[in-house]
């Protein structure tokens, strides 16, 4: 039996696996569909490809907060506005070899058409940042068939604008399939049938990407101390920032895996805490469940006491769900209100809380287990010791008890 996405019930029933379950809509050939990956849940439609390519036309149309009867609202709107603007674009095909710029332009226009109405600013902006980057490195004169796979690989290789120095393998990959994309796109796009030579890039293998992991965070990975966690906390302005963050250091998470979470994940009786997004959750066979220090249990029990069990467990100002980036702007304020190092991110709160756990004894697995991070990566790069630490019962607002799992 399938599950009916029509039903809120049955959409929390979706194991964030990146599936799509799809519903009809009463227009013909317009299907709604409710997608669950590890970084949150989204609406898409789906609609016959009236020109080349796949069988259909699918398309992302809203965060999960709303309900079927305005998905299905917007799928027709979309569904319209697609069949009102397709032309065949045969009579454009050229035979020549376009430029890079032009390849920029046309797939930053088919971005924004596509998507663009639906995404976000920074998401428009990243778009430019890269075909910007692109055409700034090729020249805007270039025509595509004098770009090589070795030209690719020279410009994800190029140094980071900021501070100098090698990128981090992830974002050279990203940028290589991203270059490929815009070039494939814009050779399609114009017609060109000669030489790609550029789709012959190859991404850095995972091994690489594992070693400059390790050794970026070795080297450059920032863990608060409790001293410098207090400092924080007292800085931050921003409540449910504030509740954030705490939790973050109390439990050791991610901050996507936390932030996903809602009232029904946490078990007062039982004193655990389920978590059903984050890094890690599509290659589990089973939902994570984490045991929970006492000072988490009490704040977890205050902070969802009478609210109802799909609202998110860390609410923003309005009452739903925080936004990806919510911390932002009030955790740079108050970072520097702090004192603390400019570098420092939300990971530096989940480093310090599995240094301090470590160094006050937790067991290595337990911590394993509650952060989501095998036993050797904590023993190699997270374990990072530090002659003043201090004790968790340091932290404002309010008092707790020593650092000991219930449950």
């Amino acid at each position: 039996m399938g599950i009916n996405i029509k039903s809120p019930r049955g959409r929390a029933k979706i194991p964030p696996i990146g599936t799509t379950h799809y519903a009809s809509t009463d227009e013909p050939g317009t299907d709604v569909g409710f997608y669950c990956g590890k970084r949150g849940c989204a609406w898409r439609v789906r609609v016959p490809n009236l020109g080349p390519g796949g069988r259909y036309k699918i398309a992302t149309l809203a965060k999960e907060d709303i309900g079927f009867p305005e998905a299905a609202k917007l799928a027709r709107e979309f569904a319209s506005d697609y069949r009102a603007g397709v032309k065949v674009e045969t009579d454009r095909l050229r035979s020549s070899a376009p430029t890079v710029e032009q390849c920029c332009r046309d797939w930053l226009s088919h971005k924004q058409a596509l998507a663009g109405h639906r995404s976000s600013p920074t998401t428009l902006r990243n778009w430019r940042v890269q075909t910007d980057a692109l055409g700034g490195h090729f020249g805007s004169d270039t025509p595509i068939d004098h770009v090589t796979a070795k030209d690719v690989l020279a410009f994800d290789n190029r140094p980071r604008t900021r501070g100098g120095g090698d990128r981090a393998a992830d974002t050279i990959n990203r940028d290589v399939a991203a270059a490929k994309a815009i070039l494939t796109h814009g050779a399609d796009v114009n017609g060109y049938t000669g030489t790609r030579g550029w789709a012959a890039a190859r991404k850095v293998p995972q091994s690489e990407v594992t070693a400059r992991r390790v050794d970026a965070d070795t080297f450059e990975g920032i863990a608060l101390t409790v001293e410098q966690m207090r400092l924080l906390l007292d800085r931050i302005d921003h409540p449910p920032l504030h509740t954030f963050t705490r939790l973050l250091f109390l439990t050791m998470q991610r901050p996507q895996a936390l932030r996903m979470a809602d009232v029904r994940d946490f078990d007062a009786r039982a004193r655990t805490l389920r978590l059903r997004y984050g890094k890690n959750a599509s290659k589990r066979k089973s939902v994570l469940t984490i045991p929970l220090f006492e000072e988490a249990h009490a704040l977890l029990v205050a902070l969802t006491r009478s609210r109802p069990g799909t609202a998110p467990l860390v609410p923003g100002l309005n009452g739903k769900r925080l936004a990806q980036s919510f911390q932002r702007t009030p955790f740079r304020r108050a970072m520097t209100a702090a004192g603390l190092d400019p570098a420092t991110t939300l990971y530096a709160v989940r480093r310090g809380a599995i240094t301090h756990a470590a160094e006050s004894g937790v067991l290595v697995l337990l911590i394993s287990r509650m952060a989501d991070v095998s036993a050797d990566l904590i023993l190699q790069h997270y374990f990072k010791p530090s002659e003043t630490l201090g004790s968790f019962a340091d932290l404002a607002p309010t008092k707790i008890t020593p650092l000991k799992v219930v449950g």
